[in-house]
């Protein structure tokens, strides 16, 4: 039970910077001797997730109950929800590999840190607002992140300060766009592999959402301050340093 719990502290803490929640799940697991190949690992993996989003719906529930609101999100999240049914299985499998979660987190903290230093060049007025077509994009770089080490935010952040998005705007699309994106694939997880969840699992599933909603509503509270005061740089800096330190342990 207090892996379970830990785990949620884990998802609540990095679903929404740009690390990849996903990665530092699957890597507890695997420096705690769990099987990563099991079923009910992998649905964790991602049910767990919700918790963390309700917190996001806590928080922004006028924002999201918005005509335009809800017409950015939908065309953002459909280009994710298409490439996640037809690549779905394959994305599972490679939640199995450690060493390609290790890389994923180098790559992606070094695009982030040429993002940062191109984004601090342009001293031009920032992109303010966000249009229907700037949604769609946004939907089909997240789509990237479906594999584990990537992240979410961080594609949509990497993208955004290339296209001179303001911190922000950026920073809060962002969050709100994981509420449909999260929920559908929460939603399916649990559908597909029902059969993997006993009363057991059940509990485990709910200690892992209940703490993640807790952890998260402190996150969502401080990163929006947070961001519009610093950069992404320090992540940047984590993430190639988790990897490197991952790879290098792995050659042992």
């Amino acid at each position: 039970m207090p892996h379970y719990f830990i785990l949620g502290i884990i998802e609540g803490l990095t679903e929404f910077l740009p690390i990849s929640s996903t990665a530092h799940l699957i890597l507890y697991n695997y420096i705690t001797g769990f099987d990563l190949s099991l079923t009910f690992v992998k649905v964790f993996n991602i049910s767990v997730q919700l918790g963390a989003i309700l917190a996001v719906i806590f928080y922004y529930f006028k924002d999201l109950i918005k005509i335009k609101t809800l017409k950015l999100l939908f065309i953002g999240v459909l280009p994710t929800l298409l490439l996640g049914f037809i690549l779905k299985d394959y994305v599972v499998l490679l939640m199995e590999y450690v060493w390609l979660i290790a890389l994923n987190l180098i790559i992606g903290g070094l695009i982030m840190l040429l993002a940062e230093k191109y984004y601090a060049k342009r001293v031009g007025d920032k992109v303010g607002e966000l249009n229907y077509m700037g949604a769609a994009t946004f939907g089909l770089i997240q789509s990237i992140a479906m594999m584990p080490g990537v992240s979410r935010s961080g594609a949509i952040i990497v993208y955004g300060l290339y296209k001179n998005y303001d911190r922000e705007l950026l920073t809060k699309y962002t969050f709100l766009l994981a509420v449909p994106t999260m929920l559908a694939a929460t939603s399916y997880s649990i559908y597909k592999y029902s059969d993997s969840i006993d009363i057991a699992n059940l509990n485990y599933l709910l200690i892992g959402f209940v703490t993640s909603f807790v952890v998260a509503l402190i996150v969502v509270r401080y990163a929006i301050p947070f961001i519009k005061t610093y950069t992404f740089v320090p992540f940047a800096y984590y993430r190639i340093m988790l990897g490197l330190t991952i790879l290098i342990s792995l050659s042992y």
